[in-house]
C-alpha cells in the first residue's frame, strides 16, 4: 500500500510541474493590438498592452516582459545590432528573422546593476520606413520575452 502510494504522489508531482518555459507547459496567448498602429503581438492570455506615450508600449500582467517601442530608423544588420547591443558580452543567439527583421542575444555582466550577470536582447521588426524595437535585460529566463518580440507583426 506504502509503495503504491508513492508512486501516485510522485507521478502527480511530476506531471502538474510546467508553465512558462515554453513547450506543452506554455500558458496560453492571445494577440493584441499595438495601438492602432496596425501591427499586434502575442502575449499571455490576461496580459493587456498600454501606450503611456506615443510610439511606447508597456506591457501588463506579468514578467519578464520587454519594452517595445517604434524606432525611427530602419532594422540594423545583424552585426551591426550585435555591435551596439553586446559590447563586452557573450553572444548568444543572433538571427536574421523573416521579413527582415533581426534578434540579438547576449549575455555577462550589466552595466546597470553591477555584479549581476544577465541576458540583454533586442528584436527589431521592419515598420513602414522604421522599425519596432523590442528588448529587454534580465536576469531571469529571456525565452517568453524573446518570444513575445519575435511575434510582432502586421495586422492580417
Amino acid at each position: 500500500m506504502r509503495t503504491s502510494s508513492l508512486v501516485i504522489v510522485l507521478f502527480a508531482a511530476a506531471c502538474s510541474k510546467g508553465g512558462g518555459g515554453g513547450g506543452a507547459g506554455s500558458p496560453p496567448t492571445q494577440t493584441v493590438a499595438l495601438g492602432t498602429t496596425g501591427y499586434v503581438v502575442d502575449v499571455p492570455s490576461g496580459w493587456t498592452v498600454e501606450s503611456p506615450m506615443d510610439g511606447f508600449f508597456e506591457l501588463e500582467g506579468g514578467r519578464p516582459h520587454p519594452q517595445i517601442m517604434r524606432s525611427p530608423m530602419k532594422p540594423q544588420s545583424v552585426d551591426d545590432l550585435v555591435k551596439s547591443r553586446c559590447e563586452g558580452r557573450t553572444v548568444l543567439q543572433k538571427e536574421n528573422l523573416p521579413g527582415g527583421g533581426v534578434l540579438v542575444s547576449c549575455k555577462g555582466e550589466s552595466k546597470m546593476m553591477k555584479g549581476v550577470i544577465t541576458t540583454a536582447f533586442e528584436v527589431e521588426i521592419p515598420y513602414d520606413d522604421k522599425s519596432w524595437s523590442c528588448h529587454l535585460e534580465t536576469d531571469d529566463d529571456p525565452a517568453p520575452a524573446i518570444a513575445i518580440c519575435k511575434s510582432i507583426r502586421k495586422k492580417s
